[in-house]
């Protein structure tokens, strides 16, 4: 069963630079997050995200949560 979960996820400054300018780009947007070819999650932008930090949260089962982390660190 799916319960709310949040993934916290942090940037480098070239990261968080490349983040803000396509954030302030498709605020309002679903961006779809890609794992092997796959959409993973599709979070909607709701405001610019900028400092490098960010936060998607939603129903996830447990094991969707930990794919989803395993899948941005790499």
């Amino acid at each position: 069963t799916a319960d709310d979960y949040e993934l916290y996820i942090s940037f480098s400054n070239a990261g968080a630079d490349k983040w803000a300018s396509m954030t302030r780009q498709n605020k309002g947007r679903d961006i779809a997050i890609l794992f092997q070819g796959r959409v993973i999650a599709a979070p909607r932008v709701r405001e610019e995200i900028k400092h490098g930090k960010c936060v998607i949260s939603g129903k996830f089962t447990e094991s969707e949560i930990y794919k989803l982390k395993a899948a941005l660190e790499n």
